[in-house]
Protein backbone atom coordinates (compact mmCIF):
# COMPACT_ATOMS: atom_id res chain seq x y z
CA UNK A 1 0.00 0.00 0.00
CA UNK A 2 1.64 3.34 -1.03
CA UNK A 3 2.16 5.96 1.07
CA UNK A 4 -0.85 8.31 -0.20
CA UNK A 5 -3.48 5.50 0.41
CA UNK A 6 -2.33 4.91 3.65
CA UNK A 7 -2.58 8.71 4.02
CA UNK A 8 -6.10 8.96 2.32
CA UNK A 9 -7.54 6.10 4.91
CA UNK A 10 -5.92 7.76 8.09
CA UNK A 11 -7.86 10.91 6.95
CA UNK A 12 -11.05 8.98 6.41
CA UNK A 13 -10.37 7.24 9.90
CA UNK A 14 -10.10 11.40 11.17
CA UNK A 15 -12.79 12.54 9.70
CA UNK A 16 -15.17 9.91 11.06
CA UNK A 17 -13.79 9.78 14.98
CA UNK A 18 -14.37 13.39 14.26
CA UNK A 19 -17.79 13.44 12.92
CA UNK A 20 -18.32 10.65 16.14
CA UNK A 21 -17.30 12.74 18.72
CA UNK A 22 -19.60 15.93 17.11
CA UNK A 23 -22.57 13.59 17.43
CA UNK A 24 -22.04 12.46 20.69
CA UNK A 25 -21.40 15.77 21.88
CA UNK A 26 -24.34 17.39 20.54
CA UNK A 27 -26.52 14.42 22.18
CA UNK A 28 -29.10 15.37 24.64
CA UNK A 29 -27.79 15.82 27.98
CA UNK A 30 -30.56 15.81 30.52
CA UNK A 31 -30.52 14.63 34.25
CA UNK A 32 -32.01 11.16 34.89
CA UNK A 33 -35.17 11.78 36.86
CA UNK A 34 -36.20 11.44 40.78
CA UNK A 35 -38.54 9.07 41.65
CA UNK A 36 -41.30 9.77 45.05
CA UNK A 37 -43.58 6.83 46.32
CA UNK A 38 -46.34 7.05 48.97
CA UNK A 39 -48.42 4.57 49.86
CA UNK A 40 -46.59 2.03 47.28
CA UNK A 41 -47.09 4.33 44.38
CA UNK A 42 -44.51 5.60 42.77
CA UNK A 43 -44.12 8.60 40.57
CA UNK A 44 -41.46 9.59 38.29
CA UNK A 45 -40.23 13.39 38.52
CA UNK A 46 -40.66 15.78 36.21
CA UNK A 47 -37.44 17.67 35.60
CA UNK A 48 -36.18 21.11 36.11
CA UNK A 49 -33.31 23.70 35.53
CA UNK A 50 -30.00 21.96 35.70
CA UNK A 51 -26.59 21.81 34.88
CA UNK A 52 -25.62 18.30 33.96
CA UNK A 53 -22.09 17.03 33.07
CA UNK A 54 -21.63 13.62 31.09
CA UNK A 55 -18.60 11.98 29.66
CA UNK A 56 -18.18 13.96 26.89
CA UNK A 57 -19.70 17.06 27.06
CA UNK A 58 -22.18 19.51 30.05
CA UNK A 59 -25.55 21.18 29.05
CA UNK A 60 -27.06 23.91 31.64
CA UNK A 61 -30.79 24.83 30.88
CA UNK A 62 -33.27 26.93 32.63
CA UNK A 63 -36.65 26.11 32.85
CA UNK A 64 -39.74 28.40 32.77
CA UNK A 65 -41.47 26.62 35.84
CA UNK A 66 -42.02 23.62 37.90
CA UNK A 67 -42.25 20.13 35.79
CA UNK A 68 -44.40 17.38 37.21
CA UNK A 69 -46.12 14.51 36.35
CA UNK A 70 -49.88 14.97 34.54
CA UNK A 71 -51.80 12.91 38.10
CA UNK A 72 -51.15 13.24 41.52
CA UNK A 73 -50.13 11.41 43.91
CA UNK A 74 -52.73 10.81 46.58
CA UNK A 75 -51.89 11.34 50.18
CA UNK A 76 -54.07 10.85 53.32
CA UNK A 77 -52.27 13.52 56.25
CA UNK A 78 -50.31 12.61 57.66
CA UNK A 79 -48.00 10.56 55.30
CA UNK A 80 -45.07 9.30 54.83
CA UNK A 81 -42.95 10.42 51.46
CA UNK A 82 -40.15 8.27 50.44
CA UNK A 83 -37.56 10.09 48.01
CA UNK A 84 -34.95 8.23 45.76
CA UNK A 85 -32.81 10.57 44.06
CA UNK A 86 -30.93 9.21 40.66
CA UNK A 87 -27.49 9.00 41.73
CA UNK A 88 -25.82 6.41 44.28
CA UNK A 89 -23.41 9.07 45.10
CA UNK A 90 -24.83 11.46 48.04
CA UNK A 91 -25.45 15.14 46.94
CA UNK A 92 -23.31 17.72 49.21
CA UNK A 93 -26.74 19.83 49.43
CA UNK A 94 -30.49 18.87 49.10
CA UNK A 95 -33.60 21.00 49.31
CA UNK A 96 -36.97 20.30 49.87
CA UNK A 97 -39.83 22.67 48.64
CA UNK A 98 -43.47 21.96 49.61
CA UNK A 99 -45.70 24.79 47.23
CA UNK A 100 -49.27 24.82 47.24
CA UNK A 101 -51.05 25.17 44.48
CA UNK A 102 -54.21 25.82 42.04
CA UNK A 103 -54.86 24.90 38.84
CA UNK A 104 -54.67 29.02 38.00
CA UNK A 105 -50.93 28.50 38.57
CA UNK A 106 -50.72 26.05 36.08
CA UNK A 107 -48.76 27.09 32.68
CA UNK A 108 -50.31 26.11 29.50
CA UNK A 109 -47.70 24.19 28.06
CA UNK A 110 -47.82 20.58 27.19
CA UNK A 111 -44.21 19.75 26.81
CA UNK A 112 -43.57 16.03 27.29
CA UNK A 113 -46.58 15.08 28.81
CA UNK A 114 -46.01 17.28 32.22
CA UNK A 115 -47.91 19.22 34.00
CA UNK A 116 -45.68 22.90 34.10
CA UNK A 117 -45.88 24.96 36.90
CA UNK A 118 -45.94 29.01 38.01
CA UNK A 119 -44.45 29.25 41.65
CA UNK A 120 -44.27 32.89 41.59
CA UNK A 121 -46.73 34.55 44.41
CA UNK A 122 -47.44 30.58 46.45
CA UNK A 123 -47.23 29.95 49.67
CA UNK A 124 -44.00 28.00 49.87
CA UNK A 125 -42.54 26.22 52.63
CA UNK A 126 -38.40 24.83 51.63
CA UNK A 127 -36.47 22.79 54.10
CA UNK A 128 -32.92 20.92 54.59
CA UNK A 129 -33.11 17.10 54.08
CA UNK A 130 -30.38 14.55 54.89
CA UNK A 131 -27.70 14.27 52.22
CA UNK A 132 -28.17 11.26 51.33
CA UNK A 133 -29.39 9.33 47.88
CA UNK A 134 -32.92 7.77 49.23
CA UNK A 135 -34.73 8.19 52.64
CA UNK A 136 -38.05 9.00 53.72
CA UNK A 137 -39.59 12.59 54.41
CA UNK A 138 -42.56 12.78 56.85
CA UNK A 139 -45.27 15.17 56.05
CA UNK A 140 -48.29 16.86 57.79
CA UNK A 141 -50.36 18.92 55.16
CA UNK A 142 -53.57 20.89 54.90
CA UNK A 143 -56.02 18.94 51.58
CA UNK A 144 -55.06 20.61 48.39
CA UNK A 145 -53.07 20.35 45.89
CA UNK A 146 -49.33 20.55 46.15
CA UNK A 147 -45.71 20.98 44.43
CA UNK A 148 -42.66 19.45 45.79
CA UNK A 149 -40.15 20.61 44.40
CA UNK A 150 -36.40 19.25 44.82
CA UNK A 151 -32.70 20.69 44.28
CA UNK A 152 -29.75 18.46 44.35
CA UNK A 153 -26.35 19.23 44.10
CA UNK A 154 -23.17 16.86 43.13
CA UNK A 155 -19.65 16.85 42.99
CA UNK A 156 -19.61 14.99 39.85
CA UNK A 157 -22.31 15.12 37.57
CA UNK A 158 -23.68 19.08 38.62
CA UNK A 159 -27.16 19.72 39.78
CA UNK A 160 -30.81 19.34 38.87
CA UNK A 161 -34.35 20.04 40.00
CA UNK A 162 -37.22 17.77 40.22
CA UNK A 163 -40.56 18.17 40.76
CA UNK A 164 -43.42 16.09 41.82
CA UNK A 165 -47.36 16.12 42.26
CA UNK A 166 -49.40 15.48 45.13
CA UNK A 167 -52.99 15.85 46.52
CA UNK A 168 -53.30 15.45 49.67
CA UNK A 169 -57.53 15.07 50.83
CA UNK A 170 -59.15 14.52 54.18
CA UNK A 171 -57.93 11.89 56.81
CA UNK A 172 -60.99 9.96 56.44
CA UNK A 173 -62.52 11.16 59.79
CA UNK A 174 -63.71 14.21 58.42
CA UNK A 175 -60.94 16.34 60.28
CA UNK A 176 -59.17 18.82 58.49
CA UNK A 177 -54.98 18.67 59.46
CA UNK A 178 -53.75 22.21 60.02
CA UNK A 179 -50.33 21.17 61.10
CA UNK A 180 -47.52 21.83 58.23
CA UNK A 181 -45.14 19.92 57.32
CA UNK A 182 -41.10 19.24 58.01
CA UNK A 183 -38.72 16.48 57.18
CA UNK A 184 -38.48 13.08 59.36
CA UNK A 185 -35.41 13.38 61.61
CA UNK A 186 -35.64 16.88 61.62
CA UNK A 187 -36.90 19.50 64.83
CA UNK A 188 -40.32 21.70 63.56
CA UNK A 189 -39.23 25.19 62.35
CA UNK A 190 -39.55 27.21 65.24
CA UNK A 191 -41.46 29.56 63.12
CA UNK A 192 -43.95 27.58 60.40
CA UNK A 193 -45.51 30.21 58.38
CA UNK A 194 -41.63 32.14 57.48
CA UNK A 195 -38.99 30.64 55.48
CA UNK A 196 -36.10 32.31 55.82
CA UNK A 197 -35.66 35.44 53.08
CA UNK A 198 -33.07 37.80 52.16
CA UNK A 199 -33.58 41.13 50.48
CA UNK A 200 -30.26 43.11 51.20
CA UNK A 201 -26.85 42.96 52.08
CA UNK A 202 -25.43 46.19 53.80
CA UNK A 203 -22.49 46.15 52.29
CA UNK A 204 -23.01 43.56 49.51
CA UNK A 205 -18.88 43.09 49.49
CA UNK A 206 -15.73 43.21 51.59
CA UNK A 207 -12.80 41.59 52.66
CA UNK A 208 -11.64 39.67 55.45
CA UNK A 209 -13.46 41.32 58.73
CA UNK A 210 -15.88 43.45 57.02
CA UNK A 211 -18.89 43.62 58.68
CA UNK A 212 -21.98 42.87 56.62
CA UNK A 213 -25.99 43.17 58.64
CA UNK A 214 -28.33 40.71 55.89
CA UNK A 215 -31.78 42.42 56.36
CA UNK A 216 -34.73 39.79 55.59
CA UNK A 217 -37.21 37.21 57.33
CA UNK A 218 -37.63 34.29 58.74
CA UNK A 219 -34.19 34.46 61.24
CA UNK A 220 -34.38 32.63 64.01
CA UNK A 221 -33.17 33.97 67.32
CA UNK A 222 -30.36 31.83 67.44
CA UNK A 223 -28.62 28.86 64.95
CA UNK A 224 -29.00 31.63 61.94
CA UNK A 225 -26.06 30.08 59.51
CA UNK A 226 -24.47 32.18 56.53
CA UNK A 227 -24.00 29.69 53.94
CA UNK A 228 -21.15 30.75 50.57
CA UNK A 229 -21.40 28.64 47.87
CA UNK A 230 -18.24 27.89 46.22
CA UNK A 231 -17.53 26.33 42.26
CA UNK A 232 -16.79 22.83 42.53
CA UNK A 233 -13.55 23.31 40.89
CA UNK A 234 -12.19 26.03 43.74
CA UNK A 235 -13.24 24.02 46.32
CA UNK A 236 -9.87 23.29 48.14
CA UNK A 237 -11.36 19.73 49.85
CA UNK A 238 -13.50 17.32 48.27
CA UNK A 239 -17.18 17.37 48.43
CA UNK A 240 -17.19 21.09 50.75
CA UNK A 241 -18.50 22.85 48.18
CA UNK A 242 -20.38 25.08 50.43
CA UNK A 243 -18.81 26.94 53.65
CA UNK A 244 -20.93 28.35 56.48
CA UNK A 245 -20.72 31.12 59.12
CA UNK A 246 -22.49 29.43 62.08
CA UNK A 247 -24.34 30.43 65.41
CA UNK A 248 -25.66 33.88 64.50
CA UNK A 249 -28.23 35.41 66.26
CA UNK A 250 -31.57 37.85 65.06
CA UNK A 251 -32.98 40.21 67.82
CA UNK A 252 -35.55 40.96 66.23
CA UNK A 253 -36.04 38.22 62.80
CA UNK A 254 -35.41 40.53 60.45
CA UNK A 255 -31.37 41.17 60.42
CA UNK A 256 -27.89 38.94 60.90
CA UNK A 257 -24.94 41.05 61.85
CA UNK A 258 -21.20 39.07 61.42
CA UNK A 259 -17.85 39.71 59.69
CA UNK A 260 -16.43 38.12 57.35
CA UNK A 261 -14.02 35.49 59.01
CA UNK A 262 -10.48 33.61 57.28
CA UNK A 263 -12.17 30.42 57.12
CA UNK A 264 -15.51 28.89 56.97
CA UNK A 265 -16.95 25.81 58.49
CA UNK A 266 -18.19 22.78 57.19
CA UNK A 267 -21.88 22.39 58.66
CA UNK A 268 -25.18 23.92 59.19
CA UNK A 269 -26.24 23.86 62.84
CA UNK A 270 -28.06 22.12 64.52
CA UNK A 271 -26.88 18.75 62.64
CA UNK A 272 -30.24 16.41 61.86
CA UNK A 273 -30.25 14.17 64.32
CA UNK A 274 -29.16 10.83 63.10
CA UNK A 275 -28.20 7.49 63.79
CA UNK A 276 -25.12 7.10 63.38
CA UNK A 277 -24.46 10.23 65.39
CA UNK A 278 -23.99 13.20 62.92
CA UNK A 279 -20.24 14.72 63.22
CA UNK A 280 -19.35 17.74 61.83
CA UNK A 281 -15.36 17.65 59.89
CA UNK A 282 -13.17 19.76 61.62
CA UNK A 283 -12.07 21.55 58.87
CA UNK A 284 -11.70 25.42 57.90
CA UNK A 285 -13.03 26.23 53.99
CA UNK A 286 -11.46 28.79 52.87
CA UNK A 287 -12.07 31.70 50.40
CA UNK A 288 -10.37 31.82 46.89
CA UNK A 289 -7.64 33.93 46.77
CA UNK A 290 -8.40 37.32 44.73
CA UNK A 291 -11.44 38.87 44.43
CA UNK A 292 -14.78 36.12 44.03
CA UNK A 293 -18.52 36.28 43.88
CA UNK A 294 -20.50 33.91 45.39
CA UNK A 295 -24.11 32.85 45.93
CA UNK A 296 -25.01 33.18 49.92
CA UNK A 297 -28.00 32.36 51.40
CA UNK A 298 -29.03 31.86 55.16
CA UNK A 299 -30.16 28.40 56.76
CA UNK A 300 -31.92 27.99 60.18
CA UNK A 301 -34.74 25.94 61.05
CA UNK A 302 -37.36 27.60 59.26
CA UNK A 303 -35.92 26.57 55.88
CA UNK A 304 -32.82 27.84 52.79
CA UNK A 305 -33.30 31.35 52.04
CA UNK A 306 -32.76 32.53 48.71
CA UNK A 307 -29.79 33.38 46.83
CA UNK A 308 -27.86 36.58 47.03
CA UNK A 309 -24.52 37.50 45.18
CA UNK A 310 -21.78 38.99 47.57
CA UNK A 311 -18.11 39.27 46.42
CA UNK A 312 -15.42 38.86 48.81
CA UNK A 313 -11.92 40.03 48.08
CA UNK A 314 -8.71 38.69 50.08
Amino acid sequence: MNTKIKILILGVITVILIISVYLISQKEIEPPPAILKIDGKEQISGIGSYCWTERWNALCADMVGISTAQEPLIASSPFTAHLRLPLQEAPYELRFDVIRVNHENQINLSARGWRWWDIRDTQTKNFILILESEQDIELSLEPGLYVLSVGAWWTEKGSASYGFLVEVRTNGTGVVSTTSGYPVNQTPPSNMTTSPAITKFQPDAGTIGTKVVITGTGFTARDNNVAFRRAPEDAPIAGYQVGYINNLISSDGRTIEFEIPELLGACAFPLPQTIPVTVCPAVGIPFKPGTQTYPVFVVNQNGTSNRVNFTVSR
